[in-house]
């Protein structure tokens, strides 16, 4: 192997295992959401100790996932996992835009849903955050347009 693909190599296996150090931190954070932990203003004072196991960063990084993508968070970590799947099993990403433009969409049908079909008196972290407000509310103005 030439000293140019080994350095390839090697950088291809940093990034992998940087992205899969993300991965696992981002599945922990969201996986122990509390809508109570210390961004949160709903709330004062905290609970202390934080009740996420990512501690304050994963109640930081989870808490902002939420309050833009409400569910469509466990979509956006799904993405970025099957992502590294697919780059560490073949070693690049064939047509990524593609699968920027789905893993998007996705993210965006799951925080529509999610905020449609949630109690509308569920904090927005609960339902589907500021993504989900737009697209919904977005759609609905447009189904309502399409039935005059």
């Amino acid at each position: 192997m030439a000293w140019t693909q080994q350095r390839l190599a090697a950088a291809r296996a940093c990034v992998v295992l940087l992205v899969v150090i993300a991965c696992l931190f981002m599945w922990t954070a969201v996986l122990s959401f509390d809508p109570l932990d210390p961004p949160s203003p709903h709330v004062y004072p905290h609970p202390d100790p934080c009740r996420n196991a990512g501690g304050l960063a994963g109640a930081f990084v989870a808490y902002k996932m939420f309050e833009y993508f409400g569910k469509g968070a466990y979509a956006a970590v799904g993405g970025l996992t099957l992502a590294l799947l697919v780059f560490a099993s073949r070693g690049r990403m064939p047509s990524l835009w593609q699968r920027v433009l789905g893993v998007s969409l996705l993210i965006g049908v799951v925080s529509a849903a999610a905020h449609c079909l949630t109690d509308p008196t569920a904090w927005p972290e609960q339902r589907g955050g500021v993504l989900g407000f737009v697209v919904a509310s977005w759609l609905q103005q447009s189904v309502k347009w399409m039935t005059i």
